[in-house]
């Protein structure tokens, strides 16, 4: 770690993707500049794309009058999915007619079978990984709300790609992921603790500013890949102009 410091002071600059990584880099004793540029995010090519929302219900049997939440990424413990089974339990005794989309892979048979032990099996879709960029960018529209849970996150890359479809995420304070979430406005931000995560949840549901809440989503994430390349671009350019 000493090693990695001592070459990072030595140069011009250190690009990073949150305020989150600027902390962490500044307590390692990081004393180069550091700038703040996020992840861009490539589903921004189909925000205005159609697709028949009602042929993706059919494949994953999804109600009509199902409320429908998402979790994408990896299916494993760092991701805190224990915990957010655990908080979709309790919202089950006051919304008990709900979905929720598990994209992605990993140890999936273990959070079947969790699911199952709270009987929450019913409610709980594991689709595998799905590397179809448009089909996931329909189904963060088919969804009412994104759930991220995780807490030790560098950037929330997904909460981006649902809220550029129109979907806001319910993310836990004091994390990378909620640093650019502002509660109630353009997403939801819970206290890490899996009572007041379902509490939000619950809140958002009937939040009758939601579609608004949605809206604002994708307006705030709107940031493509190509938009983030010009910035670094800029970037490199007033460095190399300095030399």
């Amino acid at each position: 770690l000493h090693h990695v410091k001592r070459i990072i002071n030595k140069t011009d600059g250190v690009f990073t993707v949150s305020n989150y990584m600027k902390n962490m880099l500044l307590q390692m004793g990081v004393t180069a500049p550091i700038y703040v540029i996020p992840n861009g995010n490539d589903l921004v090519d189909y925000k205005d794309s159609s697709c028949d929302l009602s042929a993706l219900k059919k494949e994953f049997n999804i109600q009509d009058n199902n409320l429908i939440f998402m979790y994408s990424g990896r299916i494993v413990e760092t991701k805190n999915l224990t915990f957010l089974l655990d908080a979709l339990n309790l919202l089950k005794q006051t919304i008990p007619n709900f979905k929720i989309l598990f994209v992605g892979d990993g140890n999936i048979d273990k959070y079947k079978s969790y699911a199952k032990k709270i009987n929450l099996s019913d409610n709980c879709i594991f689709t595998g990984a799905i590397t179809d960029r448009k089909k996931l960018a329909m189904l963060y529209k088919l969804s009412d709300l994104y759930l991220y849970p995780s807490t030790g996150e560098s950037f929330g890359l997904t909460i981006r790609e649902a809220g550029i479809m129109g979907t806001p995420s319910v993310t836990v304070e004091n994390c990378a992921t909620s640093e650019d979430i502002l509660h109630n406005k353009n997403g939801f931000v819970s206290k890490n603790s899996i009572e007041d995560f379902s509490q939000t949840i619950l809140n958002a549901i009937h939040n009758p500013q939601l579609p608004q809440i949605g809206i604002n989503a994708s307006k705030a994430f709107n940031q493509s890949w190509e938009d983030i390349t010009t910035i670094h671009i800029n970037k490199y350019e007033e460095f190399i102009n300095k030399k």
